[in-house]
């Protein structure tokens, strides 16, 4: 007999990356806002994309 799939089972992988990925730009957010951390000459605007190139 064959379970019918949930919404959490077919779609596990973005219920997970989705809120990581928030969280990991959130976090990164409010480190570069952190002034004790990171000067203001120093602070990326988008590292993603810094990183890409």
């Amino acid at each position: 007999a064959q379970q019918k799939q949930t919404f959490l089972s077919r779609n596990l992988v973005a219920v997970v990356m989705v809120p990581t990925l928030i969280g990991i730009h959130f976090g990164w957010k409010m480190l570069q806002d952190n002034r004790k951390l990171v000067a203001e000459h120093e602070k990326i605007d988008m590292p993603p994309i810094t990183v890409c190139r």
